[in-house]
């Protein structure tokens, strides 16, 4: 017995043609019929790299400084991921990654000037009666002349652990795939390295002012500016072109947009990722399913 069978091209719109998928075998005395299952598993790594628009968010002149002496310039990604894609193209993945993120930080302050104090003593006399009554007076006053500006620069490098989970459709012909795909992504960062402003003290304001903030260069990795860098939550979308090199191995190449939407506290930092990524993922065929025996 012969089987003849005819590969046509998939249209736009379906993934794997009509479902249920049959594969018809002749056997002697019976046919047996064979149904693929529901989808396939897949797993893949992914790298990414994006432009990074970043402001920080909050109240008092600290935010202030920040957005002025920290330039974003842009983040670097790396990533597993795994999910399950059904027969009609819907999937649902989810994955591990981890995401290096650099600023430029620059802050000029007056250092300490010269300290010069002037004395002015001046007689005053008070006549009581026959007598008068003499007074030395004596004033001091403190001169602190500005000295020369200091800079503080440094290149920070921050890293972010990240887990994101996202639903995809993918439309299929011949080879070329394309996927439509949006999700969350949520992390925490476990690496700081340079220099931020911190607050490190207050001067008292009068009846008709607020206290004002005393702002000075930190270490980023102080534990009085933890808080900015803990949990954080980004939502995100994208496109995907891809191609298959055989059944199971395919590559895409695609644009993402993310968004932070959670994250830090008092002072919280929100950035804009505008990217692109380059994955290759492998899928786990599912294995026929018998749908009636087979008789010889």
């Amino acid at each position: 017995a012969f089987v003849l069978a005819m590969v046509m091209p998939r249209p736009i719109g379906s993934h794997r043609g009509d479902l249920p998928l049959e594969v018809e075998r002749s056997g002697k005395a019976q046919d047996a019929a064979y149904a693929l299952g529901k989808g396939n598993w897949f797993l893949g790594v992914q790298i990414g790299m994006a432009d990074l628009r970043g402001s920080w968010k909050g109240n008092g002149n600290l935010v202030a400084g920040l957005n002025d002496d920290e330039e974003w310039r842009g983040q670097r990604s790396i990533g597993l991921y795994a999910g399950f894609r059904w027969n009609d193209g819907w999937s649902l993945g989810a994955g591990v990654g981890y995401t290096a993120r650099a600023s430029r930080f620059l802050h000029n302050t007056p250092g300490p000037g010269a300290v010069t104090n002037v004395v002015d003593t001046t007689w005053s006399g008070t006549a009581a009666g026959p007598d008068t009554y003499f007074t030395w007076n004596i004033d001091t006053l403190t001169l602190v002349e500005p000295g020369a500006e200091q800079r503080f620069s440094a290149t920070n490098h921050y890293g972010w652990l990240q887990f994101p989970v996202e639903v995809a459709k993918q439309w299929s012909w011949a080879r070329w795939t394309f996927d439509l795909r949006g999700g969350a992504v949520v992390g925490t960062t476990i690496d700081r390295k340079g220099r931020t402003l911190g607050v490190t003290g207050t001067i008292p304001g009068d009846t008709t002012a607020t206290a004002v903030e005393v702002l000075d260069v930190v270490d980023v990795r102080d534990n009085a500016v933890s808080d900015r860098f803990g949990f954080s939550m980004a939502l995100f979308m994208g496109a995907d072109l891809g191609y298959r090199f055989s059944g199971r191995l395919s590559a895409h190449v695609g644009p993402r947009y993310a968004k932070d939407v959670v994250g830090g506290r008092d002072t919280r930092l929100r950035t804009a990722q505008l990217g692109a990524v380059l994955g290759i993922e492998y899928e786990f065929r599912a294995r026929e399913r018998r749908t009636q025996p087979e008789t010889r």
